[in-house]
């Protein structure tokens, strides 16, 4: 995602007007070019006193700004750690059923050489890695077929259970999206959780699990891996993005922050 500094053009507008006023005063040095060009260039000094001053003022107040948000955001810096861990416990429950296709088996053989049932943190880039190689619609297409074999063989009340849990952490993450986290984090927050409650994803589950026509049934659980497909790009794009934003933070990258900051 490309980021803009809002106040960039107007602070580096500052700095020229700065640097011009130096330069024109360091002309003075010289003898008068034309006739009248010393009341010509003592007007001109009068007027860059002014915009230089006022260009100090405006700079000044732009890092002022900029230092104020970097403290302010690292004095609550536990809200965003709050919100990675909504996002991480989304991620995990989406990892139980993606690591049960062929494109991202090294999550399923991590578990078996930990003997342990469930992911941690240091699973999601492995899982960032595999999804972000799924570079050409001939993969998604593959992706989306594996999935549609995976979810067709779950029994209803394994995949209620799965739906449940995802929907149980999306309320959670939807009671934060008012929040100004980092420029445009609603929009990332709001592409995750608009697929549920009254959301395509919610919907065709419910279509699919209500479903006894085998052909309806083959079209709604098409729908389903389209959607958990979109569900899974959401979630890796807010988490790296967050991600992004707190290592800003926290190895003090004041011009990236800037450019992220809301």
């Amino acid at each position: 995602m490309k980021y803009k500094i809002d106040f960039g053009l107007t602070f580096l507008l500052c700095i020229l007007i700065m640097i011009f006023g130096q330069v024109w005063t360091f002309l003075g040095n010289f003898p008068e070019a034309f006739p009248y060009g010393n009341i010509v260039y003592n007007v001109v000094v009068v007027i860059f006193f002014i915009f230089t001053n006022l260009s100090i003022g405006v700079a000044a107040a732009i890092i002022f700004y900029f230092m104020s948000q970097f403290l302010d955001k690292n004095r609550n810096f536990e809200m965003y750690s709050d919100l990675r861990s909504d996002i991480l416990r989304i991620l995990y429950d989406l990892m139980k059923i993606v690591s049960e296709v062929n494109q991202f088996k090294e999550l399923k053989l991590i578990q078996k050489e930990r003997r342990i049932n469930w992911f941690q943190h240091t699973d999601v880039p492995i899982l960032i890695k595999h999804f972000r190689e799924i570079d050409s619609e001939e993969k998604k297409l593959v992706l989306k077929k594996d999935l549609m074999t995976y979810l067709s063989g779950l029994s209803d009340e394994k995949m209620n259970e799965t739906i449940l849990n995802l929907e149980k952490h999306i309320e959670k993450l939807e009671e934060k999206k008012n929040i100004r986290y980092f420029k445009e984090s609603r929009d990332l927050i709001e592409s995750l959780t608009g697929n549920f409650g009254d959301g395509d994803f919610s919907l065709d589950f419910s279509l699919y699990i209500g479903e006894e026509n085998k052909i309806n049934k083959n079209a709604y659980l098409e729908n389903l891996a389209n959607g958990y497909y979109d569900v899974l790009d959401s979630s890796i794009n807010l988490y790296e993005e967050l991600e992004e934003f707190i290592i800003s933070i926290e190895k003090k990258k004041i011009i990236k922050f800037i450019k992220m900051l809301d």
